[in-house]
């Protein structure tokens, strides 16, 4: 597995199904948040990059989740 896949896994692994609380309660609160049912977060590494980490809830959980790099 390459290193996005495996960044993408961990996550999946650890959030996929938890309460949008418990996620506020865990990573802090988000950057945005849409219509309640979106929520970014924010991961910068090295010196130019970050991750965008985005939390799809659905029902009150999380039902999906996206990473996007980004150059700052």
């Amino acid at each position: 597995m390459n290193e996005k896949i495996q960044k993408l896994q961990s996550y999946l692994n650890e959030y996929l199904g938890k309460t949008e609380e418990e996620i506020i309660n865990e990573l802090g609160a988000p950057i945005e948040n849409y219509l309640e049912d979106v929520l970014i977060y924010i991961k910068p590494y090295k010196i130019f990059f970050r991750d965008e980490i985005v939390f799809l809830i659905e029902k009150g959980k999380v039902a999906d989740i996206a990473i996007t790099k980004c150059f700052l």
